[in-house]
């Protein structure tokens, strides 16, 4: 309390918590953090009064020019902070958890059975029970942490006499609030829950949420050992035996209670949990041990048995009764698999034991079974790593065993990729063997492990040019792209033979691997295009525009290739691979785009349109004619299919269209069908990219929410109130209040776009950069910023995004305090290099050819920093925040915005 600002700074960066503390300029203490958590707690010093947080005066309806940081994300760890100072008065913490809990947001009357408050009651309440854990003296704590688990889990309505659930998003947040809160009380709410809830799957939820939270604590374990042996319900047992094996490290409470469920469940999923659990906690433990040694000896069941003895392998670590009868079952079973697992947890608790080895090296070289060969090879690895006998092995097995051969080859990709003698092993089976299918294996060997190997290169090649069959000679060439990247004997070869060879199918292929190892090749292009152009198979054909497309080279006439394919063939299966191959190479390209629109518009084969919908969804983002065109669609099909294809494609590729947003609301608002419905509901989640659009849904969708809806449409009343508690989540609370309660405001004609939109109210256009780049204005993006809190980086940032548009061939400065930044922008202005007067920082979103700048909610380092730059140049930010005289702000729907920019910037 004696230190002065500067002092305190010190003293924090002797403690580690600052980076580095001085002066600026104006002689303002400048402090860097290390941590965004310091920074929050000196804000959190600096608030007195708890009506900074949330107003005073608030009643049920937003104060005028007040800001309720308490639904503001960036502000909560403040809050927490705040809640945490033991120079504030209990009372005053009382007061605004009071405040906190009992607020009242006045928009909808929710007194159904899933609902019981308002969108930002909710918000407020979880913050209280996160507010809690930093004031556990609060007097309504355990009043907060049962509610907050009944809304998580559900509670018994006495009224009604039933088990009563809340809607998604309210549980789902609740649930994430536990781990927040007070835990011991959460433990104690939970426990009782157990008592009487009859929801099995309700309870399942619960075990897994006391198994989060429980660590260390005696009443969790406790709770969970007495549900695994009470509960009838399986799937709650095995939620208990897994959140036992998650905290339960050592506890003999919870490793007898699984023992005892061991020795009396006739279940093998709650077994198999319960083995699985005791391999987490029972390290060492006598008891433990012996009932898994005791499952291993008596049951008949395999999977029981391999999980009996992966967990003994996790915890009998030099105990002799482990060793003993995991030896013992390698030995007496007849089962690959359960030798396998046995011998794999016998090298676990004695690493290197030779009768381990001898196990997997035996099963290697008899089984006939191609997945347990690699399993073992896999297992010896483990227990023995880097033991040669491992590749001998393979090599064994590569050399003699003309069935596994194939499987030997994988597993030497896996353990021992460029192995010189098993590519040497192949290399003779290439030169000495006749039998096409050794080939087969021997050539698509070499191209899974011999990558760069000159050898191997060689004879493929080698195969390329001697073999009349025609299948070994496309695997060559498949291998070659795999391994010869670049090699000037493989690409000889491949030109070689698309000179030679009058078959389509091996030029294609030759030069798809052509492409592939010398990308750009002009043979390999040509040859393309000579399929592409003249061949009469039009599978062949698309085949040869893909490899176009994919090699780099070609791709307009690839993409035109495929458009007339579209456009003529009425072969359906061809059609489906053109577009197949459209959506792979066809990415933003608008005559890709045009095609699948006029087979949308044109066909009336709904297999084709719902095709074409779906590609479109692929390659179509941001593109305004590929979204006016599912929006036809979906404002004039009558097909369910195409109708749900179009709505998730517009998800996909329509963020920020306005006509997107508002044939997906009125889908959502009007039609019966519950699948589209909730399609469109999903997708429209996707596409909202600002507050306009966030209000607009609220104050589309409200109606939605009324008693009626959830008596006779409860899937729409539940899809809009998730959309709703969405936008809740993206909009201040005055916002949301105002969308509630009044149509979005309709701006100023000169700035809202003439498309009508279904007699509902419109929008003000998006603003974009390029309607800015007459003006003296740098429009810097805040995405590299949105969550920094560390005032270098951000000094860093700033004069990297400057000196890349004022001075690009300048290695920028690095400033790391404002004061610095201030002086190289000053030096700029000497320079005559600063030509512009101010900043403008948005959101920056790229869709069909423009910049769209969206509105931010800048975090408080950013605003602090920049209030210290304002001397050198102007700052605005796109926002609906109120921000302080030196900085300006631009909401996004302001009447004749640019014009509002234009005046601003000849002010400064």
């Amino acid at each position: 309390e004696e230190l002065d600002e500067t002092s305190l700074g010190y003293l924090a960066l002797r403690l580690g918590w600052l980076n580095r503390v001085g002066r600026d300029g104006r002689g303002d203490a400048i402090f860097a953090f290390y941590h965004a958590t310091f920074q929050e707690y000196f804000a959190a010093l600096a608030v007195e009064n708890w009506d900074y947080f949330l107003p005073r005066n608030h009643v049920d309806c937003p104060v005028e020019g007040k800001r309720y940081r308490i639904f503001e994300p960036q502000w909560k760890q403040v809050i927490l902070l705040w809640l945490g100072r033991g120079d504030i008065a209990d009372e005053e913490k009382e007061g605004f958890i009071r405040a906190v809990v009992e607020f009242e947001d006045s928009c909808g009357e929710w007194s159904f059975e899933k609902v019981d408050k308002g969108f930002y009651e909710y918000r407020a309440y979880f913050l209280a029970a996160a507010g809690i854990n930093e004031f556990k003296v609060c007097s309504r704590a355990a009043e907060i942490v049962r509610q907050v688990v009944n809304w998580g889990f559900g509670e018994f309505d006495i009224e009604k006499q039933e088990w009563r659930t809340f809607l998604n998003p309210i549980e789902e947040e609740a649930r994430k609030a536990i781990p927040e809160t007070i835990k011991r009380l959460a433990i104690t709410e939970l426990t009782t829950f157990f008592e009487y809830s009859p929801n099995q799957t309700t309870c399942k939820s619960a075990a897994d949420s006391l198994g989060q939270i429980g660590q260390g604590n005696p009443e969790a374990i406790t709770t969970l050992a007495r549900i695994l042996k009470t509960t009838q319900d399986e799937t709650t047992r095995w939620s208990a035996a897994e959140g036992l094996g998650k905290f339960g490290e050592g506890n003999l409470e919870a490793i007898s209670a699984l023992v005892q469920i061991l020795e009396t469940t006739q279940d093998e999923g709650t077994r198999i949990r319960a083995m699985r659990s005791l391999g987490q906690i029972g390290r060492g433990n006598p008891e433990a041990i012996a009932t898994l040694v005791r499952i291993l000896e008596t049951t008949q069941d395999e999977s029981t048995r391999i999980s009996a003895g992966n967990s003994l392998g996790q915890i009998g670590q030099g105990n002799l009764e482990a060793m003993t009868t995991l030896a013992r079952i390698l030995k007496t079973t007849h089962d690959d698999w359960t030798r396998i697992r046995a011998a794999e947890s016998l090298g676990q608790i004695d690493p290197g034991n030779p009768e381990a080895m001898a196990t997997l090296a035996r099963i290697l070289e008899t089984t006939n079974n191609e997945w347990t060969r690699r399993k073992a090879a896999k297992s010896l690895d483990k227990i023995d790593p880097g033991n040669p006998e491992e590749s001998a092995t393979l090599l064994r097995i590569l050399k003699t065993s003309k069935y596994i051969r194939r499987r030997a080859v994988y597993s030497f990709g896996e353990i021992d990729p460029g192995n010189l003698e098993a590519i040497a092993t192949l290399v003779r089976m290439l030169d000495t063997t006749e039998n096409k299918y050794t080939r087969w294996s021997a050539v698509e060997g070499l191209g899974k492990i011999a990558e760069g190997n000159l050898e191997a290169i060689t004879a493929l090649v080698r195969i390329l040019e001697t073999t009349q069959d025609k299948d070994t000679r496309i695997g060559a060439a498949r291998s070659l792209s795999q391994i010869g990247q670049g090699n000037t004997e493989a690409i000889s070869a491949l030109v070689r033979m698309l000179d030679t060879t009058d078959d389509d199918w091996i030029s294609w292929r030759m030069a798809h691997s052509l492409g592939a190892i010398d990308p750009g090749n002009p043979e390999a292009i040509a040859t393309l295009v000579r399929i592409r152009e003249t061949s009469e198979d039009e599978d062949l054909r698309i085949r040869a525009a893909r490899s176009l497309g994919q090699i780099g080279q070609g791709n307009l006439e690839a993409i035109a290739t495929l458009v007339q394919i579209l456009e003529t063939t009425q072969d359906k299966s061809i059609r489906r691979k053109a577009e197949a191959s459209l959506s792979q190479i066809g990415q933003g390209n608008p005559e890709a785009i045009s095609a699948l629109v006029r087979i949308l518009e044109t066909t009336q084969y709904e297999r084709a349109r719902r095709s074409a919908a779906e590609s479109l969804g692929q390659i179509g983002q941001g593109n305004p004619e590929a979204i006016s065109a599912l929006v036809r669609i979906l404002e004039t099909t009558e097909n369910k299919s195409t109708s749900r294809s179009a709505a998730e494609s517009l998800g996909q590729i329509g963020q920020g269209n306005p006509g997107a947003i508002s044939v997906l609301l009125q889908i959502i608002r009007t039609t019966e069908n519950q699948y589209i419905r909730r399609e469109a509901a999903k997708s429209l989640g996707k596409i909202l990219t600002t507050r306009q659009h966030y209000a607009k849904v609220v104050f589309a969708l409200k109606d939605c929410l009324s008693d009626e809806v959830y008596q006779n449409n409860f899937d729409r009343f539940n899809e809009c109130y998730q959309l709703i508690w969405n936008c809740a989540e993206n909009l201040p609370y005055p916002q949301f209040y105002q969308a509630w309660h009044n149509p979005p405001t309709t701006p100023h004609p000169e700035a809202t776009e003439q498309t009508p939109n279904r007699g509902e109210q419109t929008f003000a256009s998006p603003l974009t950069w390029e309607s800015l780049q007459h003006l003296p204005i740098y429009c810097l993006s805040v995405d590299l910023l949105a969550n920094e809190t560390r005032e270098g980086e951000i000094a860093l940032t700033l004069s990297e995004l400057i000196w890349e548009i004022t001075c690009p061939d300048e290695d920028p400065p690095e400033p790391a305090t404002p004061a610095e930044l201030r002086r190289h922008l000053k030096t700029l202005k000497r320079r005559k290099l600063l030509p512009h007067r101010a900043i403008l920082f948005a959101k920056h979103h790229r869709s069909g050819g423009q910049t769209f700048l969206e509105p931010i909610q800048p975090t408080p380092a950013l605003i602090t920093f920049c209030e210290k730059l304002t001397g050198v140049i102007a700052i605005a930010f796109l926002t609906e925040e109120p921000l302080e005289a030196q900085l300006k702000g631009f909401p996004p729907n302001q009447p004749n915005l640019i014009s509002a920019i234009e005046t601003w910037v000849e002010e400064v």
